[in-house]
């Protein structure tokens, strides 16, 4: 009676703690497509301010066209191995720099193993690239225990769960496509 009791009592625990596991996954996706959301609306915006619209029609057409969210790749990059963790949110819609110069990187790098302009990631059609710059120390991919170092202007097809080393940073690449249930 008492083991059965036990037993009844861990499951509700396994269970509570599944539960709770699911919501915080749920509020980090929440999270992180508010940020790549926010991201597109800033786009629009300047996008908007460059091309000012001419008459009703053709707000409508823009209006159609800029949330086109399902639509939409986004990078997501999380440092680990490091003593703060940091995430980047980006849109593949424009190509991202790395390096070690702040004027010409989206993400700036304070590292000497890391060159002025280190690596660029792009999109191709349907698949996201990492091309390595010509950097003096390469630029590092690991996926599931392999290993590929990037030379002079090579470049790789990035899957997501990747991780990419720059210098003595590494990135966990995570790839998605935004949701708007979670916004």
């Amino acid at each position: 009676m008492i083991s059965k009791i036990v037993i009844g009592i861990g499951i509700a625990c396994i269970s509570f703690l599944l539960c709770m596991l699911r919501h915080r996954r749920r509020k980090q996706i929440q999270k992180r497509n508010q940020a790549a959301f926010d991201i597109i609306k800033e786009e629009a915006l300047c996008n908007a301010l460059v091309n000012p619209v001419l008459d009703e029609k053709q707000e409508d057409q823009v209006q159609d066209k800029r949330y086109h969210l399902e639509d939409r790749q986004m990078l997501q990059l999380v440092t680990i191995q490091a003593k703060k963790k940091v995430n980047y949110i980006f849109s593949l819609e424009k190509i991202i720099t790395f390096g070690r110069n702040p004027k010409t990187s989206d993400v700036c790098l304070k590292d000497p193993m890391v060159s002025g302009i280190h690596c660029t990631i792009f999109k191709n059609q349907q698949t996201v690239w990492i091309k390595d710059m010509g950097s003096s120390n390469g630029t590092i991919i690991k996926r599931k225990g392999n290993y590929c170092v990037l030379g002079n202007e090579e470049a790789i097809e990035l899957k997501n769960k990747d991780l990419l080393q720059i210098g003595e940073v590494t990135f966990r690449i995570e790839l998605f496509f935004i949701n708007k249930r979670y916004l």
